[in-house]
Order: structure tokens, then sequence, then C-alpha cells
């Protein structure tokens, strides 16, 4: 539904900025990065190890995460397992009948 803005502001086939940077602009930062690392640590390990030596939480925690993995959220469950289903009788007296 227009707004009255001639193509609502945007040009046909205008990218406007939205969505995933394409994938060779992820490989090109990823190559920057790891180059920025080994010119100052040496490798990527002596990077990591440099992380771990400032005994800052969110730092050994990344580290551990990448090097095993992020752990899956758990969840824990209390009483009984599996579904009961009640049902209503909607003509006729009879109470509440469990399904079990």
């Amino acid at each position: 539904m227009p707004d009255g803005r001639k193509n609502n502001g945007s040009k046909k086939g205008e990218n406007r900025g939205g969505g995933r940077k394409p994938v060779h602009d992820e490989i090109a930062a990823r190559d920057i990065s790891i180059s920025a690392i080994v010119k100052e640590y040496g490798s990527i390990e002596e990077g990591m190890i440099a992380l771990l030596r400032t005994k800052e939480q969110s730092l050994i925690k990344f580290v551990f995460e990448h090097a095993i993995g992020k752990p899956k959220e758990q969840v824990e469950y209390s009483g009984k397992m599996g579904i009961s289903h009640k049902y209503i009788q909607q003509a006729g007296n009879n109470p509440l009948k469990d399904a079990d």
C-alpha cells in the first residue's frame, strides 16, 4: 500500500542494505583478521593463549566455545512424563474422565 512517496523511497532494483553480507565479504574479513592475529602473535594458537592469559571470563569463554563448541541448552523436566488427556462430555451428567 503506497504512502505517497514515489516508489516508497527506493529505485527499482536498489539494494536497501538489509540481509546477509555477501560470502566474499565475510571471507575477506576473516582473512584480514587472521593476518592481523598472525602478525601480532605469530599464530592463531598464540593469539588464543594471549586471550586466556587475560583472565577475563568472557574471553576465556570465547576461546573454549571455539575450541570445543558452544554447549547445548538442556531443559530439565520434573514430574510425570507423558501427556494425560481429560475429556469433557457436554451432554449428560458424567464428570471429567481420565483417558490414561
